[in-house]
């Protein structure tokens, strides 16, 4: 009897040192988990699919849910990017890239091309990458899909407008894109395939949207990245170009990266996922009348505008001249959508035409 009652006894205290033990683990993780979500901001914590010496993760899943690249498919790699160009800060993002010959990818806003065209030229004859970042910037799970499409074609032809040249010539377009925000809503995947346009998330998030000191900046890496071996990272970096603590602390963060992973190549987000597709395609817009010889003729401020005819022959209207007609309320669904001076000034597209409203020489 005495040797029962001592063995639950023993039990008792066994199982209680056992739940101190628990108690004692869980207060280091909670205390851990507030380490790392100070350090690494709200957006950080989906990063993470698993830990490194007690540190950070710093490569996280392949892809995310509805399959946006998340991390690199080419071990030793690095690609930095930079959201919401494009801005007079590439000059010097540029410039320090090369100071470090390293390389990055540039995701664009569609809006912000027309302002800085020679920028964007200067990024891709640089060696670096640009890509899709909407034309709009705008919250893709609030888009219809009408919209989204929408968006689509006017990114494109903001391209398309300023015909580039070199590895844009011949109406290149970029083949990997970033949703603003990162939001990918599984409804708009069937845009990404349409306009061959490859998703890319991230790994890490350097924090510049929520970070107020540029000092910061360089600690989030440094605890990311502690612990790390460069022969097996293979991260995508988000940046922001615009934003101020990017900037002030570029430099140290390229330098830190640059001496700590000297054999890492920080090269652009194609070369990361191994080239699956090309960076740029040719668009898929078929201009049949560059010269707008059957389309809605515009000139705004001496430049030229041609809307393309989107139904054939006015057969869909009524009257011959409802499409290619001579005024801005002469195409079904009339009013302004291919008045010239609303295309240049305010860089829209014609709301009925496929592909928009182009500027044509």
């Amino acid at each position: 009897m005495f040797s029962f009652d001592l063995k639950i006894t023993h039990k008792k205290t066994k199982k209680k040192r056992m739940t101190m033990k628990i108690t004692k683990w869980l207060m280091v993780i909670i205390v851990v988990v507030v380490v790392v979500d100070s350090f690494t901001y709200q957006d950080q914590k989906q990063n993470c699919s698993k830990q490194v010496n007690d540190n950070y993760c710093y490569n996280g899943p392949r892809f995310d849910n509805v399959g946006q690249y998340k991390s690199c498919s080419v071990t030793g790699t690095v690609a930095l990017t930079f959201d919401d160009g494009v801005d007079m800060n590439i000059p010097y993002v540029l410039a320090m890239l090369r100071l470090f010959n390293m390389k990055g990818t540039f995701f664009l806003i569609g809006q912000n091309i027309q302002f800085y065209p020679w920028l964007v030229q200067h990024i891709v004859d640089s060696g670096n990458q640009v890509g899709w970042h909407s034309y709009s910037h705008a919250w893709f799970s609030e888009l219809t899909y009408e919209s989204a499409l929408q968006d689509f074609y006017d990114f494109e032809n903001a391209f398309l407008q300023n015909r580039f040249t070199g590895v844009l010539r011949n109406r290149m377009v970029p083949s990997y894109g970033r949703l603003p925000h990162g939001l990918l809503p599984s409804s708009m995947l069937p845009l990404f395939k349409m306009f061959d346009v490859v998703p890319i998330h991230w790994s890490f998030l350097s924090g510049d949207s929520y970070v107020t000191n540029s000092s910061e900046i360089v600690q989030v890496f440094k605890s990311h990245l502690k612990g790390a071996i460069g022969s097996l990272l293979s991260i995508i970096v988000q940046q922001h170009e615009m934003e101020t603590v990017t900037m002030d602390s570029l430099y140290d963060v390229l330098s830190y990266l640059n001496s700590t992973f000297p054999k890492v190549r920080f090269t652009t987000v194609a070369e990361c996922v191994g080239n699956i597709v090309p960076m740029y395609h040719e668009s898929k817009y078929h201009q049949e009348d560059p010269l707008c010889l059957t389309g809605l003729k515009k000139t705004q401020s001496g430049k030229n505008v041609c809307c393309q005819a989107s139904c054939a022959k006015g057969l869909d209207c009524n009257g011959a001249n409802c499409c290619g007609g001579t005024s801005c309320s002469s195409r079904p669904g009339g009013g302004e959508g291919c008045c010239a001076n609303n295309i240049i000034l305010r860089n829209i597209s014609c709301s009925m035409s496929r592909p928009p409203c182009i500027v044509y020489n």
